[in-house]
């Protein structure tokens, strides 16, 4: 639907039309996407697999920060507490790989339009959506430098993109040709079709941008005609439930693996916004909303925690299940258009974005910062390396070793990442690193491990230097850089005939794609992962630790 109107009494009517850019469809769905981070396994970009609910347990902070942009910002996708994406009107688009300490244009060529929802798998790959006449779906591999249209449709709205892996992933538009637009990608978005069990729509009725969410096999979107439209195994079948006294939803989330969890969906009109869903969306009740007046434009939500905004400067936060709310955060001047998180060391950290530029912040009290650098030893070809998805493990100095913290992300393409921990650690006091990779040796950091002193949040550490970097130097030294060993497919902690097995099999039946098989990160399974896999078991390759 491409138009959405705030209500409000008059003379605020007007001042609030001119703020929010004639309160266009500019709602993207973003609690689509921290769900979906969530549930990935071992994704590049992934943050936490499956993690906890929360349950209060976590503390928050908000901070405004500065965009450089003054245009409308309608849609925002957090990667981590590092990465993250917004754009808007122009075509605009922003970018921030350090927490938003600084966002740069990603706006790049190529782009027409109006960005109305944007997904990012990482600092590098994203997809976003406009709709200036024709719909289109854009992919830029290159950090936003330049992006390619990768589908286009005469006569629709793309509502909201998800990839569900790196390689799967669904959108959903406005209904054409007497059907609701449920699009699928199984080639990493390079192509985009319709799908044959597209639903039936009802007459005049249309989707909202941010009204779309995926958790494991559970679609959801809304819609302007008093519904949600709900599939329980991603989009074969469809079924709808009523909203009652919620007219138009503008933004759903569901808490909870497998779609089974709370979900709450709300929209207008101002008096009756918010429902919510006890048994994964077959039936809505009337529910308790935040705030007094403007749209419900956004819903994030983990555990028992949830966070809604409502066209205004507020972001209303809930401990109990959206029973009560409270006021997080006020940003004067500001008219929030839509919010994002994942779920970072157990705890959730994203953005809010809204007109004029305005983006602020939510954070844990991330008590230290890990700027780390490794290699996988497949994945350096000694020409360029290929980064992909580490989980990093804080563990205590002294036996038993015991795990403190856990973050994850994915190293670029030097090796580097950087991780904050949530837990409390203490300064001059060491502590061991251990790294995980979906199918390499787990390696950990030398003989006294690492430490930060007094009064210091960020440190460093560099696996590639130097042997004597990993615990009993234990690394591979491949072309100037010391790599973590390769082709623990099954991760057991030894290379060996199993794991060769496995890859022949692969190699054997052209597998391809993002599977643990793929030791050299280049997407196909051959003869040279099979030869990492050979060179390490003949050299009784297996993991090290104290």
């Amino acid at each position: 639907m491409k138009a959405k109107f705030f209500i409000y009494s008059f003379p605020a009517l007007l001042i609030a039309v001119l703020l929010s850019g004639f309160g266009l469809k500019d709602h993207p769905n973003n609690s689509v996407q921290s769900s979906a981070r969530e549930n990935l396994n071992e994704t590049p970009g992934n943050i936490s697999v499956n993690p906890p609910a929360t349950d209060g347990a976590c503390s928050y902070t908000w901070a405004a920060q500065t965009s450089g942009t003054v245009n409308q910002l309608l849609t925002v996708s957090t990667v981590s507490s590092q990465i993250g994406w917004a754009a808007g009107i122009g075509p605009t688009v922003i970018r921030t790989i350090n927490g938003g300490a600084t966002w740069t244009s990603a706006t790049g060529t190529g782009i027409t339009g109006d960005v109305y929802n944007i997904w990012a798998i990482d600092g590098d790959i994203a997809f976003c959506t406009t709709s200036p006449s024709n719909t289109f779906i854009y992919k830029t591999i290159n950090g936003g430098a330049t992006w390619t249209q990768v589908f286009t449709q005469s006569g629709g709205f793309i509502d909201g993109i998800q990839m569900i892996s790196p390689t799967e992933g669904y959108a959903m538009g406005d209904p054409v040709g007497g059907k609701w637009t449920i699009l699928k990608t199984v080639d990493a978005g390079n192509t985009w079709t319709r799908m044959a069990t597209e639903p039936v729509n009802a007459a005049s009725e249309a989707g909202w941008n941010n009204s779309f969410m995926i958790i494991g096999n559970h679609m959801w979107f809304g819609t302007n005609q008093t519904r949600v439209w709900r599939s329980t195994d991603l989009g074969l079948t469809w079924s709808s439930s009523p909203t009652t006294g919620t007219l138009n939803t503008y933004a759903l989330h569901f808490n909870g693996s497998g779609g089974s969890g709370l979900g709450l969906a709300g929209g207008s009109p101002v008096a009756t916004p918010l429902v919510r869903s006890a048994n994964g969306g077959s039936t809505y009740s009337t529910a308790t909303a935040p705030g007094t007046s403007g749209n419900l434009d956004g819903l994030e939500g983990d555990g028992s925690e949830w966070w809604a905004i409502r066209s205004g400067a507020i972001v209303y936060y809930s401990n109990d299940h959206g029973a009560t709310w409270s006021t997080a955060h006020t940003q004067t001047g500001a008219i929030f258009q839509d919010i994002d998180f994942v779920i970072e060391s157990g705890c959730p950290v994203g953005w809010a974005v809204g007109n004029t530029g305005n983006v602020a912040k939510m954070s844990p009290p991330f008590t230290k910062t890990l700027q780390l650098t490794a290699v996988i030893e497949g994945f350096w070809n000694c020409t360029y390396y290929t980064g992909d998805t580490l989980t990093v493990e804080l563990r205590s100095g002294t036996t038993p070793y015991n795990i403190i913290d856990v973050a994850k992300g994915k190293s670029d393409g030097s090796g580097d990442l950087t991780v904050s921990f949530t837990a409390a650690i203490a300064d001059n006091t060491p502590y061991y690193v251990a790294i995980r990779h979906r199918n390499s040796i787990e390696t950990w950091s030398k003989v006294g491990g690492i430490s930060w002193p007094t009064a210091t949040t960020a440190i460093s550490y560099d696996f590639t230097t130097a042997a004597v970097q990993a615990f009993g130097s234990n690394l591979a030294l491949k072309c100037g850089e010391y790599s973590i060993y390769g082709a623990d497919v099954n991760q057991d902690g030894t290379v060996d005939g199993s794991d060769a097995q496995s890859i022949d099999n692969d190699a054997f039946n052209f597998i391809s794609g993002y599977v643990t098989t793929d030791v050299t990160g280049d997407d196909n399974v051959d003869g040279s992962d099979g030869a990492v896999a050979d060179n390490n078991a003949a050299n009784f390759i297996s993991k090290i630790t104290p």
